[in-house]
């Protein structure tokens, strides 16, 4: 017979496996299921997962998180930034949360599934589009985004983490292999279609960095399969011409160059982050403080570097952010909140890099993190912390680190 805490723990891994499953499709029911699983941690709380949790690195997170979340209570900024900060808990609380978890393999078959189901409906509203269009907006960025379920960089490291999985999958020889194999081409091929950069980037990384740094073959075999990869990509480079356009692409190394000075934002953005920490207001130990601060800061930098003026209409309109989630930190915590962010990403990689599943999920993360405010957004706080998360509990109860 089934008591109450029996059913309590066999019904959180259901929540669980129920939260992956909309994640991709929803904004609220996501955090209605939050709610649901804190309530279940806490009537069914053991101690031994909290201590879980403080012996591996995600504490170092939150430590950064409630140091920026500290500063701005006491600079008087929290509430005029709470879109920002409460975002941020969920960096602290899905953690924690997650190391009630009963099966993790399960949760990883489960996660694949929604990868696919969300490249599927993303499919379903790319075609349909395109039967009233008559062209796939993939050259544009607002109707890229508009047509995917999330947008264009989410998806493709959402579809970075499903290759990984399924990776893991055959690599582990478990049953299905098919599927696995299906999965992996299925999310390589979607990366490809609306033309992902940085999954693309990040896929070719991590295939490099497996051959040499965990594939047991002789060297040989590992150029030979790296020869063959790159002609893979070349193949695919010259078919599609939307992709070349996405990475700038011209007939010399110096039109290349010139173009991408033109058309990536990043520049300029990068640009501006350099030149307003050099204001006075700027503290080298402590940040600005707010990021409304940081907004207008960013915006004024725009106004005043931007001369064509559709493309500085365009940054005026949009406010873009730092790009950079170690940007961000720097500008809003200093270089204290810096080395914290460091010292998190150092503490995950030691603790994970023997396990090239673990590292690559973390590796992945990184990379869009040079390039994108990950934490902004409600998705990206929610991946990060499921998977992240997923393999350091998984890495700490294979190795018996906790």
């Amino acid at each position: 017979m089934l008591t109450i805490k029996n059913y309590l723990n066999q019904s959180y891994d259901y929540l669980l496996i129920t939260l992956i499953l909309i994640l991709p499709f929803s904004k609220g029911l996501p955090n209605v299921i939050l709610g649901l699983l804190a309530l279940v941690f806490i009537l069914d709380y053991k101690k031994k997962y909290f201590q879980e949790y403080l012996q591996s690195p995600l504490p170092y997170l939150a430590v950064l998180i409630l140091y920026v979340s500290g500063q701005a209570l006491i600079n008087g900024t929290f509430m005029l930034d709470l879109n920002i900060y409460k975002k941020y808990f969920y960096l602290i609380l899905l953690p924690i949360l997650f190391f009630k978890i009963n099966n993790i393999q399960r949760f990883k078959i489960l996660s694949l599934i929604a990868i696919n189901a969300s490249i599927i409906g993303c499919l379903f509203r790319i075609f349909k589009f395109y039967s009233k269009f008559k062209f796939f907006p993939f050259a544009d960025g607002w109707t890229t985004n508009f047509v995917l379920l999330q947008e264009r960089p989410y998806m493709g490291v959402f579809c970075v983490i499903g290759i990984i999985l399924a990776f893991e999958q055959l690599h582990k020889k478990n049953k299905g292999k098919y599927f696995y194999l299906f999965s992996i081409l299925f999310s390589l091929a979607f990366i490809l279609f609306i033309t992902v950069r940085m999954a693309m980037i990040t896929v070719l990384v991590l295939f490099i960095i497996y051959l040499f740094g965990y594939l047991k073959s002789n060297t040989i075999r590992k150029r030979l399969i790296l020869a063959g990869f790159i002609l893979f990509l070349g193949t695919v480079f010259m078919l599609n011409k939307n992709i070349s356009k996405r990475f700038f692409i011209n007939s010399t190394l110096e039109k290349t160059i010139e173009n991408i000075k033109q058309s990536e934002p990043r520049v300029i953005i990068f640009g501006c982050s350099g030149k307003i920490v050099q204001q006075d207001d700027f503290s080298f130990l402590f940040g600005f403080d707010s990021y409304t601060k940081i907004s207008e800061r960013l915006v004024a930098c725009y106004d005043d570097s931007i001369e064509d003026y559709s493309r500085k209409s365009w940054f005026l309109e949009s406010k873009f952010n730092s790009h950079c989630q170690f940007i961000d930190f720097y500008l809003i915590g200093g270089i204290i909140g810096l080395l914290l962010f460091v010292t998190f990403i150092i503490k995950t990689f030691l603790y994970s890099y023997k396990d090239f599943f673990a590292m690559a999920v973390f590796a992945a993360f990184v990379m869009f993190l040079i390039v994108e405010n990950v934490f902004y957004r409600q998705f990206g706080c929610y991946i990060f912390s499921i998977f992240v998360s997923l393999y350091i509990i998984n890495v700490s109860r294979i190795d018996g680190k906790s």
